[in-house]
């Protein structure tokens, strides 16, 4: 064999045992601390429901006729959405949407400031083809929030509030179907100031 493959082999096999050593260190220094069991749904009567998570200090009231729904692959998520929601790319409930208002929750186990925030926000919508996108700090229930209003080529406009708190922040964020925009922000912020 020449000095030029060995070479190539070597070069080669210590790149695959730095990737998979990071990736085990990656995962060993991981820590999940939220989980879609952390949710508790409550039906209160009249088709009403509530969904708490004590862990996350969260509860809130789902909006009358919507369905709610945990998404077991994420860590700490939960959905909620309109009884004609309708995707645009699969069979599942996501955006883009076709009809209908969806809402994800979300808890961030990691203290920040917005500044922190905005950054991190960035970072997750990077892959998503924005087209548009803008921040502002808002007031809700006397509380500063932050508010991100974007266009993305892979999930279409969105709009979503990050309310800190202690070591976590809560993200609520809304997509609606093209007909629906008007109503689906109206629904939504109801929601986030009840």
């Amino acid at each position: 064999m020449s000095k030029k493959k060995t070479l190539g082999l070597v070069v080669f096999f210590v790149f695959v045992a730095v990737v998979a050593g990071g990736l085990f260190w990656w995962n060993s220094t991981r820590v999940v601390v939220g989980n879609s069991s952390d949710y508790i749904i409550t039906d209160i009567g009249d088709g009403a429901q509530t969904v708490s998570n004590d862990k996350a200090g969260l509860s809130f009231d789902v909006p009358a006729g919507w369905i709610v729904e945990k998404i077991e692959e994420l860590e700490g998520f939960i959905t909620i959405y309109t009884t004609n929601t309708k995707s645009l790319k699969s069979d599942t409930i996501e955006p883009p949407l076709e009809n209908g208002c969806f809402i994800a929750i979300a808890i961030i186990y990691k203290e920040m400031n917005f500044e922190e925030m905005e950054e991190e926000i960035n970072d997750m919508h990077f892959g998503l083809g924005v087209k548009s996108e803008k921040f502002e700090t808002i007031t809700i229930n006397n509380q500063q929030a932050l508010k991100n209003t974007y266009d993305t080529v892979f999930m279409g406009k969105g709009t979503a509030i990050y309310i800190p708190n202690k070591n976590k922040f809560y993200s609520f964020a809304t997509y609606a179907g093209p007909k629906n925009e008007e109503k689906c922000l109206q629904d939504f912020d109801e929601f986030i100031n009840s």
